[in-house]
């Protein structure tokens, strides 16, 4: 399962998730706590090393993998709900109609969601409001920086310019 930021924190706020993780951590901790009671002498970094791997394995099966994709501020936090649980939902469509009636749903709902004026507007309304309170004390690069974030980045791309047998064409 890849997770986005966003859906990260979603999960983390989850108490059902929250019970799940700490489960599952103390399941893999008490056999370390048990070797640890015993007699036998440890080596404290092998100690180490199976706690890092019991998070590590813990959090990979129960939280799952994080994507460094950027997200998209101006969804709001229900409408990436909704997308965590189509996602979830998606290799499950085929088994049965009403999970493909509900992965459908959820897929026109995201799609009206993200359309809709309220995420983005308040998206907008938020970068205008950082963007006021700048200007006020002269900060002109954050000013800079919102209008940048709304008009969006404009670079021109540098392109080949090739013929028919596609060789690049150069001036000499």
């Amino acid at each position: 399962m890849f997770l986005m930021s966003s859906d990260l924190t979603c999960i983390l706020n989850d108490p059902l998730v929250v019970i799940d993780y700490q489960a599952n951590v103390s399941v893999k901790l008490s056999s370390i706590i048990d070797m640890l009671a015993g007699d036998t002498k440890v080596c404290i970094s092998e100690v180490v090393e199976k706690m890092v791997d019991a998070f590590n394995d813990t959090s990979h099966n129960v939280l799952g993998t994080v994507r460094n994709t950027p997200a998209k501020e101006w969804l709001s936090e229900d409408t990436w709900k909704l997308a965590h649980e189509r996602r979830n939902l998606k290799p499950n469509r085929r088994e049965d109609t009403s999970n493909q009636r509900h992965y459908n749903y959820l897929c026109k709902e995201i799609k009206r969601r993200s359309q809709c004026d309220k995420d983005t507007y308040m998206y907008l309304r938020k970068i205008c409001k950082d963007v006021e309170e700048a200007h006020k004390p002269n900060k002109s690069k954050e000013v800079y920086n919102s209008v940048r974030k709304i008009t969006g980045k404009l670079a021109p791309r540098v392109r080949t310019v090739k013929d028919r047998n596609r060789v690049v064409l150069t001036v000499h």
